[in-house]
C-alpha cells in the first residue's frame, strides 16, 4: 500500500468522510477501521491516532452529519424569524436541497436502522423534546396561532408536510424522479398549496 501523507487534522476529516461512505455501503456490522484506513490509503494503525476504536469513529461520523444538518436548519429558521409560513418554506427547501446535495448524509440519517425511533400515538408526537419534533412543533403551532386555529392537532399538520418533503427527497436521491428544472420550485409549489389547504381546512373544520 502506498500510504498517503496528511497534514495534522486532515486525516481525521477524511476518516469521517470515508467512514460515512463505508457505513452507507456495508452497514454497521461490516464496518471496520481497517476498511476505512484502506479507503484513505493509510496504514491500519493511522486512524487510532484520532479514534480509539470503531465506536469512537462512528460517534464522530454521527456528530458530523448531525451538526451539518442542524446548523443548516437553524440558519434557515433565523433568516425568516417571526414568519412561520416563510420558515416552513425555507426549512423544507433546505431539507430537500441538503439531502440531495449530500446523499451520503441522507442515507446515514434516514436509511439506517433506528433503535430510538420518533414515536407517534393517536396522531400525536409523543416525545416533543427530540430536535426535529421540537422544530416542527414550534412551526406548526405558530402557524395555527396566526390563523386563530386550535393548536392541539399540530402533529398531523407537521407529519403531513414532513412526509411530503421527505418523500420527494427520497425520490430525488434514489433517482426515482429525474426532475427537469429547479426541483426547489416543485417544493415551493407543493408547499404553497399544502400549507394553504391545511390552514383553510382547519379554520373551517
Amino acid at each position: 500500500m502506498n500510504n498517503k501523507k496528511y497534514h495534522h487534522g486532515f486525516l481525521e476529516k477524511d476518516l469521517i468522510e470515508k467512514g460515512l461512505q463505508l457505513l452507507n455501503n456495508v452497514g454497521l456490522e461490516a464496518f471496520s477501521i481497517r476498511k476505512v484506513a484502506d479507503m484513505c490509503g493509510v496504514s491500519h494503525a493511522a486512524p487510532y491516532r484520532h479514534f480509539k476504536n470503531k465506536e469512537d469513529l462512528i460517534y464522530a461520523i454521527t456528530m458530523s452529519v448531525s451538526n451539518k444538518f442542524t446548523s443548516s436548519i437553524n440558519e434557515a429558521l433565523a433568516e425568516n424569524e417571526g414568519d412561520y409560513r416563510k420558515q416552513i418554506m425555507a426549512v423544507s427547501k433546505l431539507y430537500v436541497k441538503f439531502m440531495v446535495e449530500n446523499p451520503e448524509h441522507f442515507k446515514f440519517i434516514f436509511m439506517t436502522d433506528h433503535h430510538d425511533p420518533i414515536i407517534m400515538k393517536n396522531g400525536n408526537f409523543i416525545k416533543t423534546d427530540r430536535w426535529i419534533v421540537s422544530i416542527l412543533k414550534n412551526l406548526f403551532i405558530g402557524l395555527r396561532k396566526n390563523g386563530n386555529i386550535d393548536e392541539n392537532s399540530w402533529s398531523i399538520d407537521a407529519l403531513t408536510v414532513w412526509s411530503l418533503i421527505h418523500g420527494f427527497t427520497t425520490m430525488l436521491v434514489n433517482n426515482t424522479i429525474a426532475y427537469e428544472g429547479d426541483y426547489l420550485d416543485a417544493v415551493s409549489l407543493m408547499l404553497v398549496e399544502k400549507v394553504n389547504i391545511l390552514s383553510e381546512w382547519r379554520r373551517h373544520k
